[in-house]
């Protein structure tokens, strides 16, 4: 009974776990970018200084012109206050193709001149919705659920050698046993990460597909006796309403942000104001998400105006706070520089307990399904995903520093670069796979990507205005000397290939 169990969840363990898992990387591996999205950004933002003096609240009124500006063509601005780990003040819009931050001096609130870009924001986009609206939410939602039951049925599968298989490596052992100590070493350390960040993602989406629903007013009506309905008209449908149309009169006036700033922090806490919204009406003012485990929904609201206090906001109930502390957890903003190091590398075991398991389900069925058409095609989209996107991420990084600083709509430039290289990638492998030749879509994208990676370093030497030998901001140097750890391990792997 137990050998019947094992067999019927290893068949739904390899199935499912590839036809998801081709999402599911694609999911880890920008949820893993995604940590260190701020750094991203500082990386290829290369203009502006990462010494800069202490945040002055006085700068925020300078800052006024550039809001009422943004709604007048009808956009609505959200400015994003300093933290540690990104201190400038940015004033984030939507442009109607890409969400466009624009970089104030924190002492002095004078833009600070930095070529425009999505930067690290766009590999959280990915992993929260793929960039494609409510749909993309919906599939990684649904991709979420699917990789419980892949974990739920991989535990049982490795249940009896679980310890066993974890302190046994083979590296030089037949090409399947080797794959198979890859995906158990790498999957079982960081198990329940992997199943937290499952079950977390997947209730934070989960109105996505289940809205919130109150039933208490029907059952109500239940037992009430029936009144008789006068007949009413159909309400008359809302025009279309261009959501950029700019307004045919100019927004109210803004009030001082510097007193509104320093309002929300007597309410909210020194230092815990963390971003301001704004409406025709009010100003809201978020609790910072820096500001413990809880990704809370604090807010502050005051009189656009004239700057009154209107009202506090915070959400106490054992539901509500529940669901915050599975939010900061999943996302991570309280975490400090250690704690995303360990979220980083606990992804990126997450990514090679999947692509491998990937790889083991090519190897199993090769022989018996390597002339099946769907076989190819299966191995195609793995190829794909495991080098495409991985080529496609360092074409994103070169484009920010190649392209030219004044070319319109650069940051939906840089995306259209990053889909046409994964698409070329994709394209590569579906093509030498279909003809029986996957080995060499394998090779050629494997050198691709470690050569690309490679000209990291001195792609960032050559066109960083600031570079100096001696003293090197940390967030350049991770992201370079990451770049020339992957090219080494790549070529090592191409030539093993």
């Amino acid at each position: 009974m137990q050998d019947s169990l094992r067999a019927r969840m290893g068949w739904l363990h390899g199935w499912l776990g590839f036809m998801v898992g081709l999402i599911l990387v694609c999911i880890f591996m920008t949820g893993t970018l995604a940590v260190f999205d701020r750094e991203f950004t500082q990386w290829m933002e290369p203009e502006i200084s990462p010494d800069v003096p202490a945040f002055d609240p006085i700068s925020l009124d300078k800052l006024r012109p550039a809001i009422l500006t943004l709604q007048q063509k009808g956009e609505n601005p959200v400015l994003d206050l300093p933290s540690t780990r990104d201190p400038y003040l940015r004033l984030i819009h939507f442009d109607g193709m890409e969400f466009v931050e624009d970089t104030f001096n924190p002492s002095t609130g004078l833009p600070l001149h930095a070529r425009q870009t999505a930067g690290g924001t766009f590999f959280f986009d990915l992993h929260a919705n793929m960039r494609y609206g409510v749909t993309g939410v919906m599939v990684i939602m649904l991709a979420g659920l699917c990789l419980l039951v892949i974990l739920l049925s991989g535990i049982i599968i490795h249940m009896r050698k679980i310890f066993t298989d974890l302190l046994l490596v083979r590296p030089f052992a037949p090409r399947l046993r080797a794959w198979m100590d890859v995906h158990v070493l790498a999957g079982v350390p960081f198990l329940p990460f992997a199943l937290f960040m499952a079950y977390s993602g997947t209730v934070i989406h989960s109105r996505a597909i289940l809205p919130a629903v109150s039933y208490t007013s029907c059952i109500s009506a239940l037992f009430e006796p029936a009144k008789p309905q006068k007949p009413t008209q159909p309400p008359e449908l809302p025009k279309p309403k261009n959501r950029h149309a700019p307004f045919k009169n100019p927004p109210p006036p803004l009030t001082s942000l510097t007193q509104i700033f320093k309002d929300a922090s007597h309410t909210l806490g020194e230092g815990q104001a963390g971003r301001l919204l704004f409406n025709n009406k009010k100003i809201f003012v978020t609790r910072r998400d820096s500001s413990g485990p809880e990704l809370t929904e604090e807010y502050v609201t005051f009189d656009r105006i004239d700057g009154h206090f209107l009202s506090y906001v915070s959400h106490t109930g054992i539901v509500a706070r529940t669901n915050q502390i599975m939010r900061g957890l999943h996302f991570a903003r309280w975490a400090g520089t250690e704690m995303r190091w360990l979220y980083f590398m606990a992804g990126l075991s997450g990514v090679v307990m999947m692509g491998s398991g990937l790889v083991l389900f090519l190897i199993k069925r090769r022989e018996t399904s390597k002339n099946l058409l769907m076989f190819r095609l299966g191995e195609g989209l793995a190829i794909a995903t495991l080098t495409g996107l991985p080529l496609a991420v360092l074409s994103y990084l070169w484009a920010n520093r190649i392209l030219p600083e004044t070319l319109p709509a650069r940051a939906i430039a840089e995306a259209h670069i990053f889909g046409a290289v994964w698409g070329m990638a994709a394209l590569c492998g579906l093509c030498f796979s279909l003809f029986r030749r996957s080995v060499v879509a394998w090779k050629i994208n494997i050198w691709a990507f470690s050569i690309i990676s490679a000209g990291i370093l001195p792609l960032d030497i050559l066109t960083r205005p600031s570079f100096t030998p001696f003293h090197t901001p940390t967030a350049f140097a991770a992201v370079d000397m990451i770049a020339l750890l992957l090219a080494f391990l790549s070529f090592q792997g191409a030539r093993r290939l």
